[in-house]
């Protein structure tokens, strides 16, 4: 016998306000920030996120990582982000960030 095996949730899920997020389009975020010299690790994996971002508004993503610079660290992985009002993984000015 066989059939199709899917992972249908996650362990960790990250979300905002169902009724004041769907209306207003204005979701949970992460942002991660640092002086850029790898004092600061970010690993995001393996989470659901749903009404994330907020629309409109610029560095309110989903998951942001700003001006962090080197970080052989850091890693978003593996993650499942829908429902969201504003992209979905930004960075800037990041080397050797994986995604």
């Amino acid at each position: 016998m066989r059939a199709e095996v899917g992972l249908l949730t996650r362990n960790v899920v990250f979300r905002g306000d169902q009724e004041i997020s769907r209306n207003k389009e204005f979701g949970a975020h992460i942002m991660l920030h640092s002086r850029g010299d790898e004092s600061l690790v970010g690993k995001i994996e393996n989470i659901e996120m749903y009404d994330v971002g907020q629309a409109y508004q610029l560095g309110r993503y989903p998951v942001h990582f700003h001006i962090y610079g080197t970080v052989h660290k850091s890693y978003v992985y593996g993650n499942s982000i829908y429902r969201s009002y504003n992209r979905a993984v930004t960075f800037h000015a990041i080397d050797y960030l994986r995604v």
